[in-house]
């Protein structure tokens, strides 16, 4: 019983090494891919309103709501549909004397359906952090002339980070543990849920022990540590919201700091310890008001038209 053991932790069995190979590399592929475009889509979806966002969201929730075999199911059929189309089409363009490639399910196919399946998961989590973000910050920077792309970069990206690093964590777990999807796609390749599937078929042996035991630990510490950094993201924001008079180390933007209104919350804003930014048509009235909260011992930055000083 300990040698059945040995045999599968110790790596002598080379094809329990070639599926836990191919898992690893599949679900870190199709976690990144889903990372990277739920990140985009999540974005994307702040800025739609009315019956396009309501399509959009019953898409997402669909993609987590219907059961796996249904997914495999139509993932196959999609995928011999495009390749019955493909196929006969590069034969046809394919130089005379060589050997046109077919396109078959294999790796490429599992990416593209783990993909598919876990975008939905990263793009509810990347939106929810969204949406407990103060719109207020990017207002600030498209008051400072700033592009969309370098708002993007430099503030939402930062604050949405964890988000993101949690959405990859649970698209790589659900990924590495997926069976129904993979046993459709996968080809002829081998995952290590499908290898214990088929070893399971011819009986529960102390190898299929060890390595079911050692994929229910790294499922449960990566599920964990998802969490605990989801806890912590929104612990901080709460913290954020619980003090909003401590200005001391803040930023504040002011737009329209020549009119009366502007100027008094500008000067009351450095009063209190703020690092005040003031923007304003008007340069003489903006630094009209900047020199005299500089006058003070303020901290001020002037911006005019896109221009700092």
């Amino acid at each position: 019983r300990g040698g059945h053991g040995a045999q599968a932790l110790d790596g002598y069995n080379p094809f329990v090494i070639e599926a836990l190979g191919n898992s690893l590399f599949v679900a870190f592929i199709s976690a990144s891919l889903a990372s990277v475009l739920g990140t985009l889509a999540a974005v994307g979806l702040q800025g739609i309103k009315g019956p396009a966002r309501a399509i959009f969201d019953a898409i997402i929730y669909i993609a987590v709501m219907i059961p796996g075999i249904v997914i495999g199911i139509a993932t196959l059929i999609a995928l011999v549909t495009v390749f019955d189309v493909i196929n006969p089409w590069l034969d046809r363009v394919w130089p005379e004397g060589g050997t046109a490639p077919k396109l078959s399910m294999g790796t490429p196919s599992l990416i593209a359906a783990h993909t598919m399946f876990t975008l939905a998961l990263v793009v509810l989590i990347v939106r929810a952090r969204l949406q407990g973000l103060e719109g207020a910050l990017s207002e600030a920077s498209a008051d400072l002339y700033a592009p969309p792309l370098r708002t993007f970069r430099l503030i939402t990206l930062p604050l949405i980070a964890p988000a993101i690093l949690a959405g990859f964590l649970l698209s790589f777990t659900f990924s590495f543990d997926d069976f129904i999807i993979a046993f459709f796609v996968a080809g002829s390749e081998t995952t290590l849920p499908i290898y214990i599937f088929s070893s399971i078929r011819r009986g529960v042996t102390p190898e299929v022990n060890a390595i079911g035991t050692m994929v229910m630990l790294a499922s449960l510490v990566l599920l964990v540590i998802a969490q605990l950094i989801l806890r912590r993201s929104d612990t901080r924001c709460s913290e954020n919201r619980e003090e909003p008079m401590q200005l001391k180390d803040r930023v504040a933007c002011i737009t329209g700091a020549g009119s009366g209104i502007g100027a008094a919350g500008a000067k009351a804003l450095a009063r209190e310890g703020a690092h005040v930014i003031v923007t304003d048509k008007d340069g003489e009235a903006a630094a009209n008001v900047a020199a005299e909260i500089t006058d003070q011992g303020g901290r001020i930055h002037l911006a005019q038209h896109g221009r700092r000083r």
